[in-house]
This record gives C-alpha cells, structure tokens and sequence, in this order.
C-alpha cells in the first residue's frame, strides 16, 4: 500500500479528464484496503477501480468512454404515452429493447439523434461521437466542465422531446463549473 498526493487522475479514467487528487492510497491487497479503512479516515474514500464511468473535474486531457448514457427503462403504463409523444415529434415509432413485462428499455441513441442532435455535434470542446450518437467524446482542452454541459444539454432536450430523462453512466465526482 502506498500513499501519494497530487497525483493526476486524468490518467487513471477512460475519459482521461481530471485533476490532481489531494491524495491516492494505491491498494493492492484486500487486507490493504481493510486497514485503511479501520484507521479511521476522515474523508470516504472514493474507489476508481479501473477508472471506467468516471469522470473527474479539472484536468484538460481526452478520450472516450464509449456509451454515456444508459437506454432508458420505460414503466409499462407509460410505454403508449411515450410511443404517441414520440410519433408526434418525430414521425417514428421508438424502438423496443429487451426488458420485463412490467417496463421496456428503449434506446438512448435514439433519443438523443431523434432530439435533434447530430453526430459530430460540438458543447465547448466536448462533442458526440462522429460513429454514434450515444458517446461523447473528450478532445484535447476538453474539461470535465464540457461533458458536463454536453450531458446536461443532451439530457435536457431529450426531457423536453420525449418526457424521458436520461440517466449518464459515468459518475461525476467534484464541482463542475465553467
């Protein structure tokens, strides 16, 4: 076990964003972990594990972490609500992915490209994937702060188009102002 400060976590995440933490315990044994945590930290620690679906504020480095946002889960007596909301606004029916009888997953590309976002689309420096409407992409000078807006932005219209809120896959840890 080895305790540093400063350390970047930009790399050690998929999106390769974030900034310095005030401090890292590298764990590399159970019996490590477990004795940290009966020392009695003061702050809880937060565990990356291979830095997959987070993403960290501060730090202007990129990448992608591949799909954002998780397909939605609709409730089983709102499915024709929705279905006619979303022949209303875009002429289609919306797909129907695998769930229990009791609700159905749809998609969440599909509401993000039938909400009027394009691939490619630019929110400050981060944009959505050039392949498919579902990632969002980190290039070089993009912050923490520009998936945030992306997300939100994205988040918020397909709110607005379909009465379906999208739910982002990574976890946000810090402040993410601009």
């Amino acid at each position: 076990m080895s305790t540093s400060t400063g350390i970047p976590l930009g790399p050690l995440t998929t999106f390769g964003v974030g900034g310095p933490a005030g401090r890292v315990l590298e764990v590399r044994e159970v019996a490590d972990f477990t004795e940290y945590a009966l020392s009695g930290p003061t702050v809880p620690p937060l565990i990356l594990g291979h830095g997959s679906n987070v993403v960290i504020s501060a730090d202007p480095e990129s990448r992608s972490a591949g799909s954002f946002f998780l397909n939605p889960v609709v409730p089983a007596h709102t499915w024709e609500p929705f279905t006619q909301r979303a022949i209303s606004a875009t002429g289609h029916e919306p797909p129907v992915l695998s769930g229990p009888e009791s609700r159905t997953r749809t998609s969440a590309g599909w509401l993000i490209e039938h909400a009027g976002f394009e691939r490619g689309q630019r929110f400050g420096t981060a944009r959505i994937s050039r392949k498919h409407t579902l990632a969002l992409v980190a290039e070089d000078g993009t912050t923490a702060a520009d998936i945030d807006l992306a997300a939100k932005t994205i988040a918020h219209r397909v709110r607005q188009t379909f009465g379906i809120a999208l739910v982002p896959e990574p976890r946000f840890v810090g402040p993410f102002e601009r």
